[in-house]
């Protein structure tokens, strides 16, 4: 009996310590270097006391792209979450419990005004605007890819599709 017992709180033992490796990998890195394929020019990101990314660059396009990246490492699944309300897809991920509420958000054709006001004003944004945007999106695309994704997208079994503009 007493070797069955120190047999279980080992097992447990070795149970939280994988729990937790596991779940150490899909933090967010917050200190050494990343090397993005997208950035150009020397980017540096720092955190505050409170948690709060600081980024600094000689490049806006790669501060944008660092933003994108660091913005998806603390809130990918949220930036998804949303978008799927927006889309009206949540479905997708959290079957007939959301069907209703997809349904609505579908109806109101959200997505389908924002892309058409975008294609009806694109012309009239400033060019360095939009190539901001694009370089945000780089940046998370580049998480998306080559980063460990959070462990909710693992609990849920999907990986986030690129985002548009």
């Amino acid at each position: 009996m007493k070797n069955f017992t120190a047999y279980i709180s080992l097992t447990f033992l070795f149970l939280i310590v994988g729990a937790l490796g596991y779940l150490n990998l899909k933090l967010p890195a917050k200190s050494g270097s990343i090397n993005l394929e997208s950035i150009s020019t020397p980017v540096h990101v720092y955190y505050d006391t409170f948690g709060v990314p600081h980024i600094e660059g000689e490049n806006t396009l790669d501060v944008y792209r660092a933003l994108g990246f660091i913005t998806a490492s603390n809130r990918l699944f949220q930036m998804d979450l949303l978008r799927r309300v927006v889309t009206g897809s949540l479905s997708e991920v959290f079957g007939e419990r959301t069907l209703s509420a997809d349904k609505l958000l579908r109806i109101l054709k959200i997505r389908k005004s924002a892309k058409l006001q975008l294609e009806a004003n694109r012309e009239k944004y400033p060019k360095s605007m939009l190539e901001e945007i694009d370089a945000y999106l780089e940046g998370v695309h580049e998480f998306i890819e080559n980063e460990a994704l959070p462990v909710e997208f693992d609990l849920l079994g999907y990986k986030p599709e690129k985002f548009e503009v």
